[in-house]
């Protein structure tokens, strides 16, 4: 017979990512669906339900459980999602309860990278230290926290939000309301904004990412910026020097305030495009401590999709 499988969740801000999960981190089987800023609650629910019996088809085993990591601000407790800003619809949801009343089986609902630093902690990178931050960047820029062997949470469980820490007090509007925010400059979509603008100035310098969308300036993506950067392009090299600039400013942030044995990089972006973390090294040079380790995810895409796993587990267990 086999053992009994976690369903681990991973609502990005372009793809929702969904997996059956041992008990141990193994990851089953996987299936995935787009979600993109206007995907509703209800939308959600209904392709889960489908990948649900998916993997349960494939695998063979049933889930007796399901973890959820989300972008954006999670109550702790509740599960309730107070605010995503790579969901529109997404505020006030009370995500937990409703998967249980949708699946009937036990639920758990965090932040998304909380999820990962907890897996990268468990089973990944981070399994031989008890300080160590992760930092993912996606669509949006989130921060998951080990210190002293402990999961930092903070007081309603919103602690690591450093995406939302301002590094231009003149920066461009960020989705959740201030300027200059980390996110707004280095996340997939403040990428994709940057390069969509110096586009539209002088679509001659930038021709090659031009083309590779198509003609379409508006599809101009941090993947296009990406793409173009592994080709040599001049303007793609910038705007990726820029972003690694901007990262090393959280990177020293987060090596000044924690002092961490290692910072963990992962997320589409710099999945995309691995010679970031190269470039951000560069530009950390002068942190206060330089002994700490700057590494790539090893759980790479499932990260948050096992650690939900893990952590509604140990959760159950509890």
């Amino acid at each position: 017979m086999k053992s009994a499988l976690t369903l681990g969740v991973d609502i990005g801000g372009t793809k929702v990512m969904a997996g059956l999960v041992s008990p141990i981190g193994d990851v089953v089987s996987t299936t995935c669906f787009p979600s993109g800023y206007e995907l509703s609650v209800g939308q959600f629910i209904d392709r889960i339900s489908t990948s649900v019996k998916h993997l349960q088809n494939v695998s063979g085993a049933t889930a007796v459980a399901i973890g959820v990591g989300a972008a954006g601000l999670i109550e702790k407790d509740s599960g309730i999602v107070v605010t995503s800003p790579n969901l529109k619809k997404w505020t006030g949801v009370p995500l937990k309860q409703i998967l249980q009343d949708a699946f009937n089986i036990p639920s758990f609902v965090t932040n998304d990278v909380r999820a990962a630093v907890f897996s990268e902690w468990h089973s990944g990178v981070g399994k031989d230290t008890n300080d160590l931050v992760c930092l993912f960047v996606g669509t949006g820029i989130g921060c998951g926290i080990i210190t002293e062997g402990r999961l930092l949470s903070g007081k309603s469980g919103y602690a690591g939000e450093l995406g939302h820490t301002t590094i231009d007090v003149n920066g461009p509007l960020c989705r959740c309301g201030n300027r200059g925010c980390l996110e707004s400059m280095a996340g997939g979509w403040g990428i994709a904004s940057r390069a969509q603008k110096v586009v539209m100035l002088n679509p001659v310098i930038g021709a090659v990412m031009l083309e590779l969308a198509h003609g379409k300036i508006e599809d101009i993506s941090a993947a296009t910026v990406s793409q173009a950067f592994q080709q040599n392009d001049p303007l793609a090299t910038e705007l990726m020097e820029c972003t690694a600039e901007y990262l090393a400013v959280g990177v020293k942030s987060i090596v000044n305030i924690f002092n961490p044995s290692k910072i963990i990089l992962g997320g589409g972006v710099i999945e995309g495009t691995e010679k970031l973390i190269d470039m951000i090294r560069v530009h950390t040079t002068n942190a206060l401590d330089t002994d700490v380790e700057i590494v790539k995810s090893r759980l790479g895409g499932n990260a948050t999709v096992v650690g939900a796993a893990l952590m509604a587990t140990a959760t159950i267990k509890t």
